[in-house]
């Protein structure tokens, strides 16, 4: 769920080493070698200790290995050194939101769409924290951004459906379901909810 997408600098250190380094350490990465992959990025952090993308992509790892606090610095690091990469934002929320500090992951989450409204993830995550508080207004609105920028994502299908029964807005959320299992036939709990819908609707045939 993390974004590593490497940030090209416009100017790239002095330090001519560096690029390699930062190549074979995705190259480790892509072949899933995590150790190989940090060792890399923490002897660039040597040479250069404020190397955006060794910054940001060791984060994105030490959180994968369950370091919540050294993810947290490592990418609370990178952003102070650019603040504009929205990929750094949003994997600072996830960070944040696993560790259970809902409204700062809702802060960073909002940070990362300032700079990419078009990151749909953002929006399903943000919603799903706004669901968690039963704002669900707020809830709704993340959702429906979600499902407008990826209209076949199964979550964001099943959580904006969740949504439209608390509004008891049942017309809707029965669209949604049907939509999901249309598309979908395998997911079980969504015909569940679908069911349960018809039945507060008094659909009784249908459910």
């Amino acid at each position: 769920d993390f974004s590593v997408a490497a940030y090209v600098k416009e100017t790239m250190t002095g330090i001519s080493d560096i690029p390699q380094i930062l190549q074979d350490a995705m190259t480790q990465l892509q072949q899933n070698n995590l150790p190989e992959a940090m060792a890399l990025l923490e002897s660039v952090l040597e040479m250069a200790p404020d190397e955006f993308d060794a910054l940001h992509i060791l984060g994105v790892l030490k959180h994968k290995c369950g370091q919540f606090s050294q993810a947290e610095t490592l990418i609370r690091q990178a952003i102070s050194i650019n603040n504009d990469f929205p990929d750094a934002h949003y994997n600072l929320a996830k960070v944040l939101q696993d560790q259970s500090q809902q409204e700062d992951a809702a802060v960073s989450y909002k940070n990362a769409l300032a700079r990419d409204p078009n990151m749909d993830v953002a929006h399903y995550n943000l919603g799903l924290i706004y669901l968690e508080q039963k704002n669900w207004q707020d809830a709704l609105a993340s959702l429906q951004q979600a499902v407008r920028i990826q209209a076949d994502d199964p979550d964001y299908l099943f959580n904006l459906g969740n949504v439209y029964v608390q509004l008891e807005q049942l017309d809707k959320a029965i669209e949604c379901y049907q939509k999901l299992v249309s598309r979908h036939p395998s997911q079980h709990i969504a015909y569940n909810n679908l069911g349960i819908a018809y039945r507060q609707r008094g659909q009784l045939e249908p459910a």
